[in-house]
């Protein structure tokens, strides 16, 4: 009888609060609408190019048919990104002390330090290979803007506390 979350928040696999993020844009709140999708995931604009929509499916708003969220959250990523001049920045929180080893610089690694970066712990990111990603690399340039994919990552990578070590394989932890 009583749900605190949407059915399209239930599908959604990127754990973005949808109806907040729609309301937000729906009032023209662009800047607050974006924001609110980065406190859940730092890839507003790629994850609208590839993701699967779940949410759509689900969506109850109009009788015949779901909201376009996945075309909207890309649109908004991508005008964010277009504006957007990437440098190093500060923790959202104080720093403190506290330092984590992140292995692998694939999406979920980068979710991670971005996160763990974010609330001011030190993130020193590992990756075997010469270019940060992993499988966003593989997604196909017909499917991804690789420009504005770039751009993305750097910006999640851009906390002045993730320390980025390419080509460095880690094959134990001592």
């Amino acid at each position: 009888p009583f749900r605190e979350t949407s059915p399209c928040e239930d599908f959604c696999p990127a754990s973005v609060n949808v109806p907040s993020f729609m309301s937000l844009v729906a009032s023209g709140k662009k800047r607050d609408a974006v924001g609110l999708f980065y406190v859940s995931n730092p890839f507003p604009f790629t994850l609208g190019e590839v993701c699967p929509a779940q949410c759509e499916e689900k969506c109850g708003i109009l009788p015949d048919r779901g909201l376009r969220i996945r075309e909207v959250h890309r649109e908004f990523g991508r005008e964010f990104l277009e504006s957007l001049e990437v440098k190093r920045r500060k923790p959202v929180f104080e720093k403190v002390d506290k330092k984590v080893a992140v292995i692998g610089s694939g999406p979920a690694g980068i979710t991670v330090s971005y996160f763990l970066a974010s609330c001011g712990i030190e993130v020193d990111l590992f990756e075997k290979e010469e270019k940060v990603g992993g499988l966003l690399n593989a997604v196909p340039e017909f499917k991804v803007n690789r420009k504005l994919l770039e751009k993305e990552i750097g910006f999640a990578l851009s906390y002045e506390n993730i320390n980025l070590h390419l080509n460095t394989y880690i094959d134990s932890i001592e």
